[in-house]
């Protein structure tokens, strides 16, 4: 039915198909390449949970099919795994982009309403924790991938590709 919905949005309707929500701008990176952290520590732009879900019932209503949520760093966001449920119980298929930091303190919380998880990684050594600020977060993001790889949850790796990681993005593909 997904794939249905997914079809008639996009290409008989012409109607959005995905809402990509950025749960929060807080984060606990400092990433060389992004800004959001510099605005991290004002959240009263953010929706409440109620306003959140209120959007997920509108979307629903308006035909999309799929909910992304992403930041900031949104396994930061308290009330996150609601607005997950919320949207799994409104069928949508639901994607998380996360930094990886706090995936295995999340994953009982989380992984039973993410179909999709994303994880930044964007060096396989050390370059990974610097380009994000933070010691050890690669590390991390490792120990939560393997373990949500058990769960149903399909996993992506996305890469930010720039002028300081160029020349490790072969070896990151062999890793």
């Amino acid at each position: 039915m997904k794939l249905v919905n997914f079809f008639k949005n996009r290409f008989l309707l012409n109607t959005p198909f995905k809402l990509i929500h950025s749960v929060t701008s807080n984060c606990n990176c400092k990433c060389k390449l992004c800004n959001v952290w510099t605005k991290s520590s004002d959240s009263r732009n953010e929706l409440t949970t109620d306003e959140a879900l209120l959007m997920l019932e509108n979307a629903e209503q308006a035909g999309i099919s799929s909910y992304t949520a992403m930041g900031g760093e949104p396994l930061l966001r308290n009330d996150l795994h609601h607005i997950l449920k919320y949207a799994k119980q409104l069928n949508f298929t639901t994607s998380l982009v996360t930094n990886g930091f706090f995936l295995f303190e999340k994953f009982a919380e989380l992984s039973p309403f993410t179909d999709l998880l994303i994880v930044s990684i964007d060096s396989n050594d050390e370059l990974h924790d610097e380009l994000r600020g933070v010691q050890g977060i690669r590390k991390k993001a490792i120990e939560g991938i393997k373990l949500w790889k058990n769960a149903k949850t399909k996993i992506v790796i996305n890469t930010t590709v720039n002028n300081l990681n160029l020349v490790k993005i072969e070896s990151l593909l062999k890793s």
